[in-house]
């Protein structure tokens, strides 16, 4: 999954462990136990491989945001965090799709170099 620099970073130390996202049909094939590469959006030589710990369907992203706290998230507050995912996804995708909290746990984080692939973490 493609993220913007800021949330990868949070990714990549530790500090961001649930990401959010519509729960359309890609989405629903992920599985607790599943590795995720979370790729960083400006520099896809930057790869975090974290493991899907649990799965938290809910009918929407307001919904999500209420029962988990913003810096699981990596953000400061529920407006903000809400205000962003408002950006990248319509109403029609979120009322649609329904959305889904994903918790993770960060394995290891790569810098691939040409051919050869750097461990970070």
């Amino acid at each position: 999954m493609r993220v913007h620099p800021t949330p990868y970073a949070k990714i990549a130390n530790g500090s961001k462990t649930l990401e959010m996202r519509v729960n359309d049909p890609k989405r629903r094939r992920i599985r607790v136990g599943d590795t995720i590469e979370f790729i960083n959006a400006d520099d896809p030589r930057l790869c975090a491989l974290v493991t899907v710990l649990t799965l938290h369907p809910f009918e929407s992203f307001d919904t999500l945001l209420s029962h988990f706290s913003a810096t699981e998230f990596g953000g400061d507050s529920k407006e903000n965090l809400l205000s962003e995912v408002r950006r990248l996804y319509t109403p029609e995708e979120e009322s649609g799709h329904g959305v889904v909290g994903i918790r993770f746990r960060l394995e290891s984080e790569t810098f691939t170099f040409g051919t050869e692939v750097i461990t970070l973490v």
